[in-house]
């Protein structure tokens, strides 16, 4: 068992300093005041997540999207109480981590994806500008790759469901990532002439666009895409502080049984 206090300052030694401007409250949301026994890493705070832990009591549990949320609604009230009252009667904790996740140089969700694709990440480039940071990366190559070698590498292993927009050239150089909604820095890829931009999901104009401007774009799922950062953090407090952790896979997508 180990205090609550010791594993916050662990995790919030990894963020830049001072904090990105988010529309999350990062950090911890809800405190514990027993000592914490393991920990529990998901994309999101969700009752589901919550219940699937097989023993949720003096937990922490750790989220890329949390419950509190700038503009969102305060009250404790409905689904937000029953999150609340699990985690105050379990003794356990919840602690979040928004864009300081999305675009850390190590556990990053990002950088996790271009490590599951098997690309380079010795010379990462920012990307993504976003008034006071980038949450994003982008690599070179000037022998390149293959756009069909990088999709079929997603579908093993991050989606199986990725979406290729193959609009552009079969052999790329230039690739930029930016997890979840992406397509607000689709301009920036245009911009800088990147041959394919890996994100999460896109909206309607933007697939317009790509076709318009003969850009790939490969979508990876928001669910999915944002996966590596927690499980990377969560492996690196469990050597760190001698926490058992557990990653519990819950996607917000529930996909018709076809059997």
């Amino acid at each position: 068992m180990i205090d609550l206090s010791l594993i916050t300052k662990e995790l919030d030694a990894l963020w830049q300093k001072p904090l990105v401007e988010d529309v999350s409250f990062n950090g911890l949301q809800i405190t514990s005041l027993s000592p914490i026994e393991r920990i529990y890493g998901g994309v999101d705070a969700t009752l589901d997540f919550f219940r699937m832990a097989p023993h949720p009591d003096k937990a922490l549990f750790l989220v890329h999207h949390g419950l509190f949320w700038v503009g969102g609604n305060p009250l404790i009230t409905g689904p937000m109480y029953d999150k609340t009252v699990f985690l105050v009667q379990h003794q356990s904790a919840l602690y979040a981590s928004h864009l300081p996740l999305d675009g850390h140089p190590v556990h990053g969700n990002n950088v996790g994806i271009i490590r599951k694709l098997l690309l380079p990440v010795a010379s990462l480039e920012p990307f993504g500008s976003d008034g006071s940071h980038t949450p994003g990366w982008q690599i070179s190559s000037a022998e390149g790759w293959s756009l069909t070698a990088i999709q079929k590498r997603a579908c093993q292993v991050i989606n199986p469901d990725s979406l290729l927009l193959a609009y552009g050239p079969e052999i790329i150089h230039s690739i930029a990532v930016i997890s979840g909604s992406g397509h607000h820095f689709f301009g920036e890829a245009l911009a800088k002439q990147i041959d394919l931009f890996i994100t999460g999901e896109f909206d309607h104009p933007m697939y317009l666009q790509a076709r318009d401007y003969k850009k790939n774009v490969l979508m990876l799922g928001h669910y999915e895409s944002e996966r590596y950062g927690v499980l990377s953090i969560g492996e690196y407090l469990s050597k760190r502080l001698s926490l058992e952790f557990t990653f519990i896979d819950v996607s917000p997508i529930f996909k018709k049984n076809t059997n």
